[in-house]
């Protein structure tokens, strides 16, 4: 229930000058949380709004507004991504419980930006991703919704409520980029990418770059996109290329 790098109102920035909320090598923590009220503002700071860093596993993220005021509606960016996993495994950014959706738009680099080939495990449900608190107007992060540079993570998923909306975002809805090949096994499943939460206008991906992609992959193999199972279909709409 903080406000992290706002003013009491969370709605102008007081810039922390290093991320918001940092966890380094450590494991089981939470930020936020499910029930009413314990999501945090974490806007406006002068790196990420959170980095997990130095081999930190197991931690939630959730219910939380990151690179947006206190509304919800506006953007009130952190000055790199949103959420940095660089050194992390197995963390949750979301989930498909009620309350546990994250709303992290606005930020001047990525929404999520997943870093290093060893990042493996980390789980991405349930989030808006480049919209307003509705999921109904875009909030654009600058770069991409969702940028992976790591192997084995699952952004959706084919079970109830595990679907991201990844829509609005200036560049990429989700960027895979990799080097011969080596970023492989990431899971992309049951998510909105570029439409809004209902499903049913469209909310582009790639507003200020006309060669972005819903998804976009790049030298990088043996990533899932859909499936075959009932629920993991994306449905993936909105670009004008």
């Amino acid at each position: 229930g903080n406000f992290i790098g706002t003013d009491v109102n969370g709605a102008a920035a007081l810039t922390n000058h290093n991320s918001g909320v940092s966890v380094s090598g450590a494991g089981g923590n939470v930020i936020g949380g499910t029930f009413s009220g314990a999501g945090n503002v974490i806007s406006g700071n002068a790196l990420d709004g959170i980095t997990l860093t130095g081999g930190t596993a197991t931690n939630r993220i959730q219910g939380n507004l990151i690179g947006l005021d206190a509304l919800g509606n506006r953007a009130l960016r952190n000055v790199q991504n949103g959420i940095t996993i660089s050194g992390g495994t197995a963390n949750t950014i979301g989930g498909t419980v009620s309350g546990a959706r994250n709303v992290i738009s606005g930020n001047t680099n990525n929404g999520i930006h997943i870093v290093l080939l060893t990042d493996t495990g980390n789980v991405i449900q349930g989030n808006y991703i480049g919209t307003d608190v509705t999921g109904a107007k875009p909030v654009a992060n600058n770069l991409a919704g969702v940028m992976i540079e790591a192997s084995s993570n699952l952004i959706g998923g084919a079970v109830a409520g595990a679907g991201n909306v990844i829509s609005g975002n200036n560049e990429q809805g989700i960027w895979i980029a990799g080097t011969n090949g080596y970023v492989k096994a990431n899971v992309i499943q049951g998510n909105l990418i570029g439409l809004t939460a209902a499903g049913t206008a469209v909310l582009g991906n790639g507003l200020s770059n006309a060669q972005s992609a819903g998804i976009g992959i790049s030298a990088a193999s043996g990533n899932v996109v859909g499936g075959t199972v009932a629920g993991a279909g994306n449905v993936i709409s909105g670009r004008s290329e």
